[in-house]
């Protein structure tokens, strides 16, 4: 792992969809998602698209099956064409929106543990993120050399900064349609 500290940027578009998904979701309820991940050579983690596994929740647990992850990727290579596999490949974001009155967002030992097994005999990684009711968020970088904690993080919503950062594909298109993300969560997310 790099000694210096990683910065963590999200796409206006990734950033919006994720303002959705936490605002269709009920706030009784726990939301995994995942997103696609690049890691750049300047330290900097950027998560361009984001997207909602099917899932059985409640206020604190969030059960997502190996079924539910097959079907993620299975409707990535339908919508995402040429891209679909590079998308796949970097599915590196596991994230939690946690409901109601979260002041401490701190992963559980079964997150860190889940993290861990996920890593085992891989050269990879896997940024944790970790987001709550007031629009807080903390990002854990874990790689098989262990982790850093609470990386700073940004969305990127200005083209100088994007380029200065080398940011691929960067878009400040934040447009995303509430009433298609309003149908995914109800279709992906039941409640327990």
């Amino acid at each position: 792992m790099s000694d210096s500290a990683q910065r963590v940027f999200l796409s206006p578009k990734a950033w919006q969809t994720l303002q959705a998904y936490f605002g269709c979701a009920r706030v009784t309820n726990l939301l995994a998602f995942n997103g696609s991940v690049t890691r750049l050579d300047n330290d900097v983690l950027y998560v361009d698209q984001v997207f909602l596994p099917a899932q059985k929740v409640d206020a604190i647990t969030s059960e997502v099956t190996a079924e539910a992850r097959a079907e993620l990727c299975e409707e990535i290579l339908v919508k995402h064409d040429d891209k679909a596999v590079d998308l796949i490949n970097r599915l590196k974001l596991w994230g939690v929106f946690y409901p109601g009155p979260v002041l401490e967002l701190e992963p559980s030992k079964a997150d860190r543990d889940c993290i861990r097994s996920a890593l085992r005999g891989s050269d990879s990684f896997i940024l944790h993120g970790m987001f709550n009711l007031y629009q807080d968020a903390r990002f854990d970088l874990h790689t098989p050399e262990g982790e850093q904690e609470s990386l700073s993080w940004a969305v990127c919503r200005g083209r100088k900064l994007a380029e200065s950062l080398q940011l691929p594909d960067w878009s400040g298109d934040d447009n995303v349609d509430l009433a298609q993300i309003a149908a995914e969560v109800r279709a992906k997310v039941q409640a327990r």
